[in-house]
């Protein structure tokens, strides 16, 4: 299991992110408190009220009143735990909190909940459904990910951060595409008010098979669809100006791509191990190429304007090319 967690943590170091750090280390806190209507000491809470260690092995968890965080990996790795009740005062889902809670079916973030950091509900195998209080304000990229049975996100109609459309999670305005749930259709359809496709926000979403970029989509940003691996068809129109680092890395079923008339730049390993890609379409002349955008000797042939950037690009890596 910690194999997995790291790697997730490291995952952003691929393309320079600041997204994923190093694994931080537990609190090390010594001034633990013991509620004394806590069955068998099973919580261990500090004197600011966060939950540092759950050691209990119940099915069903109830934390108690009073918590106002769970700390990075309280209930880590508690596979025999299907549903938890969390507290209203719950401010902050700390960094891997429930990591590894393979059985954990839903969560439900009580409305005084702020914060839900990166990797809070990794790894939680059967988790189907989250939903989201009005407060929730401050969620970390990956806070929810490797879980191939999440198909539903909630957020209460108060919340005026995020909101719910098809069943991906957008901001409130709908502008930005936030993070679509891991069990997906196979065709997604992007709505036309979104500008930014976010960071990771179709991160191995495998059942997906054809995307639908909604026509004013500017910005799709680092590894947003990262290890798509059924992506077969990308419907991009001419709205799009920057394909950023390992957007589409790791897609092996895609096998032609059009880059639209207003790109002008596409970032290191946008499109890294997409081993069956075979056409390569640029329309825009001007176009900044990052590191290897490309596996080193695959066999596309890129289709590009004569004396373009792409054009250079081609001759530089020895691509095969065609004048369009």
């Amino acid at each position: 299991m910690l194999s997995k967690l790291a790697w997730v943590l490291s995952f952003a170091a691929l393309f320079g992110s600041s997204l994923v750090h190093a694994i931080p280390k537990k609190s090390n806190n010594k001034n633990l408190i013991n509620n004394a209507n806590i069955k068998n000491n099973d919580f261990q809470i500090d004197q600011d009220g966060a939950l540092v260690h759950y050691s209990g092995s119940d099915t069903n968890v109830i934390v108690p009143d009073g918590v106002r965080a769970i700390s990075f990996g309280a209930f880590m790795d508690h596979p025999e735990m299907e549903t938890i009740t969390l507290p209203e005062g719950l401010v902050t889902v700390d960094e891997c909190a429930f990591y590894g809670c393979r059985g954990l079916k839903s969560i439900r973030l009580p409305e005084s909940v702020i914060c839900v950091e990166r990797l809070a509900f990794g790894s939680c195998a059967s988790l189907e459904k989250i939903y989201m209080g009005e407060n929730v304000s401050n969620i970390a990229e990956l806070f929810v990910c490797d879980c191939p049975n999440l198909c539903e996100f909630q957020v209460s109609d108060k919340n005026s951060n995020f909101k719910v459309f098809d069943g991906i999670l957008y901001s409130k305005d709908m502008k930005n595409l936030i993070l679509c749930p891991q069990n997906t259709p196979e065709v997604v359809s992007i709505p036309n008010n979104v500008t930014t496709i976010k960071e990771q926000s179709f991160f191995e979403c495998v059942n997906l098979k054809e995307v639908n970029i909604g026509e004013n989509v500017k910005y799709i940003d680092e590894a947003a669809f990262y290890g798509c691996k059924n992506l077969k068809k990308v419907n991009m129109g001419d709205s799009v100006r920057k394909i950023r680092s390992y957007a589409f890395a790791e897609c092996p079923n895609l096998e032609s791509f059009c880059v639209g008339q207003n790109v002008t730049y596409i970032g290191n390993g946008a499109f890294f191990n997409c081993n069956n890609l075979q056409k390569f379409t640029c329309l825009n002349k001007k176009i900044e190429f990052g590191k290897d955008v490309f596996t080193e000797g695959l066999g596309v042939t890129m289709y590009v304007e004569d004396d373009s950037d792409a054009y250079n690009y081609a001759i530089n890596n020895k691509y095969n090319f065609e004048i369009l």
